[in-house]
């Protein structure tokens, strides 16, 4: 092994890092797992890194670096060039087929990979797409990109930047230069979704077993392991399939489009004011099935399927959008069938509003355990090293994403000065459902006021449902604000979010701006507000989830498996796990200093307080109900004061 100071790229390890780079060299060694929970501002990345790096570039040993988003995929690159300029590494950031597409008619039809993979090879097959034939036909070209990306650790920025250059293609170009690669940064699809970890491995020429495995913000597994899972298929796909049926003539496949919306259609009413019901089950596999025109179902879906995929070759060579909604519908149901009576999933149809008010639905398949996606990763590579700010109980972690009892477990102690940090429970106010009427919501009001007026520039307001959050506006939020107020939007498409996220972070320097949102959602975790662009956050009641049948069923599932602790994996700690990482926006890096404040009294009973997370935990207080105290302990905190209320 190297030792880790001629990997470590910073004059001094900080507290806790120490001791984070131990353990990843030592289960990067060894092989293993570990769990470690280390909240930011600790330098988990390039203390990761050295780690691992310290026994891989000796073995040769590829390392996956798993993260959620696009910034925390290029911090790993940034490190990496750091530490190249102490040791020599190859590295590489990737993005999903269609981000790193030129091509046209890809990013103009494809919005997901399985449909952006089919038609590449569709493209590629009829010598449609100039981006793949320049990398095939000019190979020395290659061969001096090839050198230049080898050279140096790149972003996927800078990749596609070298490829836009010369006209090839950057996927197909990564896909070529991978086994020489020593570290790729990613996201969790790449490994954790079976279809693209397929075509990955195959690309790096290596085994799972061969791989070291670095899960960021690992918290995010378990939702993204079930998502994974699980399917929706909307009534107005079952139309299309049918319209779909009726142009090429199929009308056998027609025929079952009809039947299946007729189940559809006798099932859909019975969720009336419901949020979400139950299927019962087999009453689609019946419903399909009655008549008895089916001798064998599966071999008939398997056909449609077929069929489907020979309708989007044939659209993708006429130039059109190759989506085939009989394909779609033949996947949705073959994979209804198969997990119909299985105790680890469940079957319901679940009702969505739109943002003028209308409502509609989807049948969907709900996976209910994440280690049918989780365990298969954990099992089979060689090590892997899950890292976030909030996991615990990590022994929660462990059972439910199917890791073996023999994973390290480990929280490192936080480097935070606690004078930075201003933990604040309120009493006197809750969302409690029985609590949700005007006079509460005038008091929730005036306490975020208070924060409001004492905080210097930003602040944001994290509430558990859009619902509360759409209550908190009827009752005169916005009009009661001295700063401007920026709402969050279920219906906002990506790049509208962005640009109201962009436009509030500028507010730090026009007077502040408040921004609105739900825990749980794209602002309340997948964003940093670093420095002023966040000084503090509400978090406005305990984001307990609606008891509809899925989540009853998840809670009675986990029981099964973990008797005693249902409704604590279940319903308890994800809903915890949102109100932390909401609250967790405004410490992003070091020399943050930031405010929480809790405004629920039930976030002071054990069964809640219990799964704060260390860094939290220590420095909580408690506010008592009486009206400019909030004001006044926030307004010390930000003038320097650490006076507390004891």
């Amino acid at each position: 092994m190297i030792e880790s100071s001629e990997i470590f790229p910073y004059e001094s390890i900080r507290e806790g890092q120490r001791e984070l780079i131990e353990i990843a060299r030592e289960v990067s060694f060894k092989g293993g797992h570990a769990v470690i929970e280390g909240c930011n501002g600790l330098g988990k990345t390039v203390g990761l890194l050295t780690g691992v790096l310290s026994t891989v570039l000796k073995s040769e040993r590829p390392v996956v670096y798993l993260a959620r988003t696009h910034k925390q995929i290029d911090r790993v690159m940034s490190e990496l060039k750091l530490i190249s300029k102490k040791r020599a590494v190859r590295g590489v950031s990737l993005r999903g087929r269609v981000e790193m597409c030129f091509n046209r008619f890809v990013r103009k039809y494809c919005s997901d990979p399985n449909s952006a993979m089919n038609v590449c090879k569709e493209l590629q097959k009829l010598g449609r797409c100039s981006y793949y034939n320049n990398l095939v036909e000019k190979p020395r070209l290659f061969e001096n990109l090839e050198s230049i990306a080898l050279t140096n650790p790149l972003t996927n920025e800078e990749l596609t930047n070298i490829c836009r250059r010369e006209e090839l293609c950057p996927y197909e170009f990564v896909k070529k230069i991978l086994p020489e690669v020593t570290v790729i940064a990613a996201n969790y699809m790449y490994l954790f979704h079976p279809d693209i970890r397929e075509l990955f491995l195959t690309n790096l020429k290596r085994k799972l077993s061969d791989i070291i495995i670095i899960l960021d913000e690992a918290h995010n597994i378990p939702e993204i392991a079930l998502n994974i899972a699980s399917d929706a298929l909307s009534k107005s796909s079952i139309k299309s399939a049918i319209n779909e049926a009726e142009k090429y003539r199929l009308n056998d496949i027609k025929a079952f489009c009809k039947r299946f919306l007729k189940i559809y259609e006798e099932i859909e009413p019975l969720i009336g004011g419901e949020d979400e019901i139950l299927v019962p089950k087999y009453t689609v596999e019946e419903g399909l099935q009655k008549g008895g025109e089916y001798a064998d179902l599966m071999g008939f879906l398997e056909d449609m399927h077929e069929k489907g995929e020979m309708i989007q070759r044939l659209m993708i060579s006429e130039g059109k959008l190759p989506h085939s909604y009989i394909h779609r519908l033949a996947e949705f149901t073959i994979y209804w069938m198969d997990t119909v009576g299985k105790r680890e999933y469940t079957h319901v149809i679940r009702k969505y509003f739109t943002g003028d008010g209308g409502s509609y639905t989807r049948i969907e398949i709900v996976a209910l355990d994440p280690r049918k996606i989780t365990r298969i990763i954990y099992s089979q590579c060689y090590a892997s090293i899950s890292v976030s700010g909030t996991i615990q109980p990590i022994q929660a972690f462990v059972d439910i994403t199917g890791l073996p009892s023999s994973t390290v477990q480990a929280v490192l102690k936080s480097p935070f000065n606690r004078k930075n940090v201003l933990a604040l429970i309120v009493e006197g106010v809750s969302t409690a459902l029985t609590q949700r009427v005007e006079s509460n919501y005038n008091k929730i009001i005036e306490k975020i006021l208070e924060v409001v007026d004492a905080t210097p520039a930003n602040i944001g307001v994290f509430v558990p449902s859009y619902n509360v959050l759409n209550d908190l506006l009827k009752y005169g939020l916005e009009e009661r604000l001295t700063k401007k107020l920026f709402v969050e939007r279920f219906d906002a498409t990506s790049k509208e979010n962005d640009k109201m996220i962009k436009n509030f972070k500028k507010h730090k320097d026009l007077g502040g701006g408040v921004l609105l949102g739900v825990m749980g959602g794209r602002n309340s975790e997948g964003e940093d507000f670093p420095g002023d662009e966040m000084n503090s956050s509400v978090v406005v009641g305990v984001p307990y989830a609606k008891p509809t049948p899925s989540v009853k069923a998840s809670i009675r599932y986990f029981e099964e498996q973990f008797p005693g602790k249902g409704r604590e994996y279940g319903y308890v700690i994800p809903s915890m796990r949102r109100a932390v990482q909401a609250g967790g926006r405004v410490i992003r890096r070091l020399s943050d200093r930031g405010a929480i404040v809790f405004l629920d009294w039930r976030f002071k009973q054990e069964n809640c307080l219990k799964y704060f997370p260390n860094w939290l935990k220590d420095n909580i207080e408690i506010i008592p109900d009486e009206r400019g105290v909030l004001k006044s302990r926030i307004s010390c905190f930000f003038k320097g004061g650490v006076e507390s209320l004891e």
